[in-house]
């Protein structure tokens, strides 16, 4: 499971609005004394006919260091009820975060409003890397968005996590509360020894309120919870700020 830096990883809705923009900072606190975590997410995106590409500022700080990098996250039609998404993000001198961050997932919708998905994903850091592989069913019923999800880290000692959400969507498909919970294990810098990615077993939970305020100006809200292996209990919160022209 992803820590609290979250990626614009957004298909946008066919609103007539190609365009978009948007900020997200995030901080997490700890249950006890130890340095604020916070991180930063500045992205633009282009909705096209099949698809949606979008570019992105990262920045964290942890462990009294700073860290920039750059992403690209694309969406596309792949055949019939189906759609792929690929992001790519690199940190110069990575060390709190991966170096180089590779993920890949396709998407198929079935009958029934079911959806299954299959992903893959490589996280590199200067002297170790990580491979985690991932399987969904999900289903639309109504208003709401159902998903389950399966991780597969295949380390020695292989481990992995199970990630719940249930999303409910509000006067657009842009406005939505959203509840994820998962268990397992996720890669994460757990203490600073620069360039080493840690398997630590992960509880978590977290929510997210989406609104807009106008027809092209939105806002987000959320909050979260996560007890790591080896450190305090982490508390969160987001917020974010998204234009659509």
């Amino acid at each position: 499971m992803m820590p609290l830096l979250l990626a614009a990883t957004l298909l946008l809705p066919d609103t007539g609005r190609a365009w978009r923009a948007g900020v997200l900072y995030g901080f997490e606190d700890f249950t006890s004394v130890h340095e604020t975590w916070h991180s930063a997410n500045v992205h633009v995106g282009r909705r096209f006919a099949r698809g949606t590409v979008i570019g992105e500022f990262v920045y964290a700080r942890r462990f009294h260091q700073d860290r920039g990098g750059f992403a690209i996250d694309a969406y596309h039609d792949l055949w019939r009820r189906a759609y792929g998404n690929v992001r790519v993000q690199h940190v110069p001198g990575g060390t709190i975060l991966p170096k180089n961050d590779v993920a890949a997932e396709a998407f198929q919708g079935l009958a029934g409003g079911w959806e299954i998905s299959g992903g893959y994903r490589r996280m590199a850091f200067d002297f170790t890397a990580s491979d985690i592989w991932s399987a969904g069913v999900a289903r639309y019923v109504g208003d709401w968005y159902l998903r389950a999800r399966a991780l597969l880290i295949p380390q020695p000692g292989t481990t992995g996590a199970l990630l719940v959400s249930v999303r409910r969507y509000l006067a657009t498909p842009e406005e939505y509360l959203d509840v994820h919970v998962g268990i397992g294990s996720e890669v994460i810098v757990a203490d600073y020894v620069p360039g080493v990615g840690d398997v630590r077993a992960t509880r978590s939970a977290a929510l997210t309120w989406r609104t807009s305020l106008t027809q092209g100006l939105g806002i987000q809200i959320g909050g979260a919870w996560n007890d790591t292996e080896g450190l305090p209990v982490r508390r969160g919160l987001t917020f974010g700020v998204t234009h659509r022209w």
